[in-house]
């Protein structure tokens, strides 16, 4: 039989509008857009007779894309340059429009894509985004999350992607420079792009990137990175030489737990002492005594000489001739020889005295005995 009405659901196999209903073959022409805005579980769609109607309602088309900004950092103005499919005039651009709901408005003359360029700032005055890009018709709201400036599928979810200052962890990068003495490579700069969307595109800074520190006496340069962006799994470095015209290979292998690279290898490493030995360059011990004598006592109580027959009595004073006596009272001296005169030991002094004495008695006893015995006979 013939069909009254019927209803139709959208989906992409993960997500789904809601049920929308009275459909019949009469219907004129229908229009739906998601309304982000009002969506949670399932998406909200709204109708309209007309594309126009539509398109106006969405906020753009393959003509025109409106853009907001949210001024989470109080700019006084806001200004959106753009250059590339649509142009707004010189620098700093055009002003944008406050609204009701404290988002910044402006409509720009083209439809989304990789050449809709646009750059916010506050008129100029020494404060703007990075160069961000319009490449989807959807991601086009932009703020300031505490993190970095990233753009966002719709008003609701921006603001929710809000965070304060206290709320940012971030995570230290340590990069090799194996190029360290090359006059070119004295400076290190890393840039960083990624996210699902593009929204961690200039993460840390436009490029070449922001400027690593180098560890002092060391081919070792360091900086911070958000730790909940290195956590999306989406995020690519280049390490570049600030910007002088060489960068190496980008770098996919990012994660939280190994957070350590080298010029010659994309891949990432957990530790300093991973990425040395990667290069073959001998580890120290942080924990070993400063000497550069492998034959070292290893008596954590041995004072640190150089010389490695030294003697181990702990009260010997550190001289440097290992002949010196080891008597702990007899003064230190360079001079080899014994001292002129060292006392004997008490016992080869007392013995013979105790054996003259012994044959004295040995002799009186012997006579007395004798003497006693003539007079008794």
């Amino acid at each position: 039989g013939e069909v009254d009405s019927f209803n139709l659901i959208f989906n992409n196999g993960d997500k789904q509008t809601e049920n929308i209903e009275g459909i019949t073959p009469e219907s004129k022409d229908i229009y739906l857009v998601i309304d982000a805005e009002r969506s949670s579980g399932q998406l909200v769609v709204d109708r309209f007779e007309s594309k126009e109607e539509a398109e106006e309602a969405l906020g753009v088309s393959g003509s025109f894309t409106t853009v907001y900004f949210y001024n989470t950092e109080g700019w006084e103005s806001v200004y959106a340059y753009t250059w590339g499919a649509a142009a707004l005039g010189g620098w700093p651009g055009k002003e944008m429009t406050l609204e009701d709901d404290g988002w910044y408005k402006i409509v720009l003359p083209a439809g989304a894509g990789e050449e809709l360029n646009i750059i916010f700032n506050n008129a100029g005055n020494g404060k703007q985004t990075s160069d961000m890009k319009i490449t989807d018709m959807k991601y086009r709201f932009f703020l300031h999350n505490g993190i970095a400036y990233q753009k966002y599928g719709s008003k609701k979810d921006a603001l929710a992607a809000i965070a304060t200052g206290d709320d940012v962890s971030y995570t230290t990068v340590y990069f090799y420079n194996e190029k360290a003495d090359e006059e070119a490579w004295q400076n290190v700069a890393l840039y960083i792009y990624g996210g699902d969307n593009g929204e961690y595109n200039n993460l840390i800074g436009g490029w070449p990137g922001k400027g690593m520190d180098r560890e002092e006496g060391t081919n070792w340069y360091t900086t911070t990175v958000p730790t909940a962006a290195i956590e999306t799994g989406t995020l690519t470095y280049i390490f570049n030489n600030n910007g002088a015209g060489e960068q190496l290979a980008d770098n996919k292998n990012i994660s939280v737990e190994k957070s350590f690279f080298t010029s010659s290898s994309t891949d990432s490493f957990a530790s300093r002492e991973e990425v040395l030995e990667y290069l073959g360059i001998a580890v120290e011990n942080p924990d070993e005594p400063g000497t550069d004598d492998p034959s070292q006592p290893e008596d954590p109580d041995q004072p640190g000489e150089d010389d490695p027959s030294q003697p181990e009595d702990l009260d010997q004073p550190g001289e440097d001739e290992p002949a010196q006596p080891e008597n702990p009272e007899e003064p230190g001296t360079d001079n080899p020889a014994p001292h002129p005169y060292v006392p004997a030991p008490i016992v080869n002094v007392i013995a013979p005295v105790v054996k003259a004495v012994t044959t004295v008695v040995k002799t009186v006893v012997k006579t007395v005995v004798s003497i006693i015995f003539r007079w008794f006979r």
